[in-house]
């Protein structure tokens, strides 16, 4: 099961219909919450994959920094053993989770930014790029 939130309703809404335009919507599980607020995970799983593409701050304005700290504080609280990989323009935010990370992906184009993969845990089909 996927388990997916946002603090906007509008992208959960188009998650929803992605994921029925794939059939896999009875495999996703949409949750309204701020970062802030997210509950821990409970899962059976030994361990936990979160793939986020988090605010870069480019139309947001928002407190970056504050954000992707609390996205490294709520990884590390998790009871199970839990990985992050996330989507960003700039090294600094991802430093700014106080999670080991690397990025594992080129440089690619998303909506104008240039942005990576970064990963707590490499991938191999990332690897040599």
């Amino acid at each position: 099961t996927i388990w997916a939130a946002d603090q906007h309703e509008g992208a959960l809404s188009a998650t929803r219909t992605n994921a029925t335009r794939a059939a896999v919507d009875s495999r996703i599980e949409t949750h309204h919450y701020p970062l802030a607020q997210l509950p821990k995970l409970s899962t059976s799983d030994e361990s936990i994959l979160v793939l986020t593409n988090p605010p870069y701050g480019e139309r947001l304005g928002a407190d970056l920094a504050t954000l992707y700290r609390q996205l490294g504080a709520w990884v590390t609280q998790q009871a199970r053993p839990t990985d992050l990989a996330l989507v960003a323009p700039e090294e600094k935010w991802v430093r700014a989770t106080g999670l080991p990370m690397e990025h594992c992906s080129p440089a690619i184009d998303h909506g104008g930014l240039s942005v990576r993969l970064y990963s707590s845990r490499p991938f191999a089909m990332f690897a040599g790029w």
